[in-house]
């Protein structure tokens, strides 16, 4: 990310995430942003439908399987965004500053509907990403699993910070989840492939995020 490289302005951010510069056509069954592009959005019952297929087809895979979906949909939603910007701004992503780079992602999570998506980069040091989440889409649909179930939104975050890194191989694992209140907010950390499976047995044992974090900051 180029630190000196100027913002976007707030006349091409709205542009490109406020509702006024999206149009809806309810009769086509169409919501298309200002680059053109069509925008799918999800409901609950599709969600829960969805849980419900995979849970009876696969069984416990099914929090794999929408992990990998959910990694492709992420590296094809950062090409979506870096065209989207591109035809608003005439800008590229990548020479974005730092802090309007992260204010971006966020947007792009919140207009998709995905969730209120906040990304931390005070651990960036220790080659980690941190990210917070309320409003979970899915920890809002399937509320009455109980497990964590966030499996998609940890694939998307994989495959756009792969993206972002340029192709490194990296791991996301959701250490809280928000369902039945279980935590007061969905938490995610984002790191080396390898370094993040080695949380694995901690995310097994219930470990606090805050522990997890620190285990992850000296492996």
């Amino acid at each position: 990310m180029n630190h000196s490289a100027p913002p976007l302005d707030a006349e091409i951010f709205t542009r490109l995430f406020s509702e006024a510069h999206h149009h809806f056509d309810m009769r086509e069954g169409t919501v298309i942003n200002s680059a053109g592009v069509r925008v799918i959005y999800l409901s609950s019952d599709i969600i829960r439908g969805i849980y419900e297929a995979l849970n009876y087809e696969a069984g416990e895979a099914w929090k794999l399987i929408l992990e990998n979906c959910g990694y492709l949909w992420g590296q094809h939603m950062f090409e979506s965004l870096l065209k989207e910007i591109q035809l608003v701004s005439q800008k590229n992503l990548g020479a974005l500053p730092a802090v309007e780079y992260v204010r971006t992602l966020e947007a792009y999570f919140s207009m998709h509907g995905w969730g209120d998506a906040k990304i931390h980069l005070q651990d960036a040091s220790f080659g980690i990403v941190r990210v917070t989440m309320t409003h979970s889409l899915f920890a809002d649909a399937l509320n009455h699993v109980d497990d964590r179930v966030d499996a998609m939104i940890a694939g998307m975050l994989r495959g756009f910070f792969e993206k972002i890194s340029g192709g490194q191989d990296l791991g996301c694992v959701e250490t809280a989840c928000a369902r039945r209140n279980a935590a007061p907010q969905c938490e995610f950390l984002i790191s080396g492939a390898q370094r993040i499976s080695r949380l694995t047995h901690l995310i097994e044992d219930e470990v606090s995020p805050e522990k997890v974090l620190q285990q992850l900051r000296v492996i």
